[in-house]
């Protein structure tokens, strides 16, 4: 059975300027999750750290780029005005020039469905934690009895959760504005206290071993997690983003 066009997301409707959805983009990809790349890259050595990162921020770019293309091919081939992702699987699988696998089209359906939904469950999971215990941590230096941090997450969860029913993202481009100028604002802060007291290169080693690169792997993905809302943003851009696509 194959995706009816009639259940085609609403959040098209609303288009997005280019400036927009470039702070919806760069807020996607570049989170507070970029703070835990040093940390990642402590776990495998000076050398190798810069190495895996540079490949899996490549494999990422490139993956984004064959998204939005197989999106723009295959809404074309069946006549629909935008895909999901789970669409673009289901037809690259039905199309696709492997025979024995069209059958399981549907499968590939649910299963990136699955995946999505399972990724950004455990990434927001992380990120109510993160919060928390940052609000907490500002916190308990004005105030002695400060609660702990599943009392803060109890909070933020309601006005957060209440949030995710809100489709329309150009009533969040500001909202993702704010977050960028904080976001470097940090960054900057950040890099001056690491600059600060630094131990000489040579005592760094170069490689870790293989056994720290599982762990670097995946706070990678934590913190590029984001990607997956590339193409959503480009299905509901405006014109210009929609000639982008094309040419990409």
């Amino acid at each position: 059975m194959e995706p009816s066009a009639e259940n085609e997301s609403p959040a098209r409707n609303f288009g997005l300027s280019n400036a927009a959805a470039f702070m919806h983009i760069i807020r996607a990809n570049i989170g507070m999750g970029v703070l835990s790349i040093p940390w990642a890259m402590n776990r495998v050595g000076l050398v190798v750290g810069p190495v895996l990162l540079l490949v899996m921020i490549l494999l990422s770019t490139l993956s984004m780029i064959n998204l939005v293309k197989a999106a723009r091919f295959y809404s074309r081939k069946v006549g629909v005005p935008c895909m999901e992702y789970a669409d673009v699987a289901y037809y690259s699988v039905h199309y696709g020039p492997i025979k024995m696998f069209r059958k399981y089209a549907t499968v590939a359906h649910a299963l990136v469905n699955f995946s999505i939904a399972a990724l950004q469950l455990i990434v927001c999971c992380s990120y109510y934690v993160f919060v928390a215990q940052n609000i907490r941590q500002v916190l308990s230096s004005v105030w002695p009895h400060v609660p702990e941090d599943r009392v803060f997450i109890a909070i933020i969860c309601v006005p957060l959760t209440i949030s995710t029913f809100n489709r329309n993202l150009s009533g969040f481009a500001w909202i993702s504005t704010v977050g960028n100028v904080l976001l470097v604002t940090a960054m900057v802060m950040l890099v001056r206290y690491l600059l600060t007291n630094l131990r000489p290169v040579g005592e760094i080693p170069l490689s870790k071993g293989i056994e720290g690169i599982p762990l670097f792997l995946s706070t990678v993905v934590f913190a590029i997690e984001g990607a997956t809302v590339v193409s959503a943003i480009i299905e509901i851009h405006s014109g210009e983003s929609r000639r982008l696509g094309d040419d990409w």
